[in-house]
């Protein structure tokens, strides 16, 4: 007589991560359609067929919740661009291939939903708190990034507040590129072109 085949049992941890992970992407999801003032806690556990006692267990408020999921957010697409510009030969391709994906990623439709943190966070005190987070991690991703992928570009004295600069034009930028405001905005070609006329000069 065969025996039947047993699945091995999960660690707890590997339970853990499962839960955490399901709780992550039905934030995201729910960021997506709904926004962040409308974002129920409930409704992410329901989405995610968790108790709300578990996932209070691992993120005790709102707050907590969405900070997780922001940085699950920030990782994957540090990733993503990596795998795409990291292959590059070094050069000028690399260093507009870069642009070209931050542009892509800041019109993405959890980049348009997570601007709402910037629009209304001068009035809540938790939301700035969530919308600091985020713009001091992004701003740090991108950094980083700069500095693995085009080092003699980052290297450059002045770079830091180009970045700085580069990142509030994508984030305003991507805000008014609604259809009917093409007016109000230069295309991103343009707009790439004048980021990079504005880069500080070799030494």
């Amino acid at each position: 007589m065969t025996r039947a085949k047993t699945t091995p049992r999960r660690s707890q941890a590997e339970r853990r991560a499962e839960t955490q992970d399901r709780l992550l992407k039905a934030t995201v999801s729910m960021l997506v359609e709904q926004g962040f003032v409308a974002l129920s806690a409930s409704a992410v556990a329901a989405r995610a067929g968790v108790s709300q006692g578990a996932m209070q267990h691992y993120y005790p408020t709102k707050t907590a919740l969405v900070k997780a999921a922001l940085e699950r957010i920030v990782e994957r697409y540090v990733a993503d661009v990596q795998a795409e510009v990291g292959p590059l030969p070094p050069g000028a391709g690399r260093f507009e291939a870069l642009l070209d994906l931050l542009w892509e990623v800041h019109n993405l439709p959890i980049s348009r939903a997570l601007l709402e943190l910037y629009a209304v966070a001068r009035n809540d005190v938790e939301l700035a708190d969530v919308a600091a987070m985020l713009a001091n991690l992004a701003t740090t991703a991108v950094s980083d990034l700069a500095g693995e992928l085009v080092p003699e570009v980052a290297a450059r004295d002045g770079f830091h507040e180009w970045l700085l600069t580069t990142l509030a034009t994508l984030r305003g930028t991507a805000l008014l590129a609604v259809p009917g405001a093409e007016q109000a905005h230069l295309d991103w070609p343009t707009l790439r072109d004048r980021l990079k006329a504005s880069l500080p000069s070799p030494p």
